[in-house]
């Protein structure tokens, strides 16, 4: 039915939100291992590629839904998600153990 299914929808996308809703202060964990110098520019970065990001889904996803069905790009977007997740975890851990960075 197609109550449940946008009550899924919803849910889904709420729960997105409170997952990205520590995204930016989780940035500042990312610039400890920046150089003083390159930190401005690191965040510039950030933000501009979550903003590209954003209008990029926004224009693209409609498309691609289309062409290969909603749950299919569905489940490419979360195999990049976790993919993406894992890359984090993996730099993030090696530059804290390795102590890199300043915190000044």
């Amino acid at each position: 039915s197609d109550g449940a299914g946008v009550l899924g929808l919803s849910f889904i996308y709420a729960l997105l939100g409170v997952i990205n809703g520590p995204l930016f202060p989780a940035c500042s964990v990312l610039l400890r291992t920046v150089p003083v110098q390159g930190r401005s520019r690191a965040s510039a970065l950030v933000d501009a590629g979550g903003t590209l990001g954003g209008c990029l889904a926004t224009a693209l996803c409609p498309v691609l839904a289309t062409w290969l069905s909603w749950r299919t790009l569905y489940y490419i977007m979360a195999a990049l998600a976790a993919g993406s997740a894992l890359v984090w975890l993996a730099v993030a851990g090696s530059a804290s153990a390795a102590g890199e960075g300043s915190r000044t």
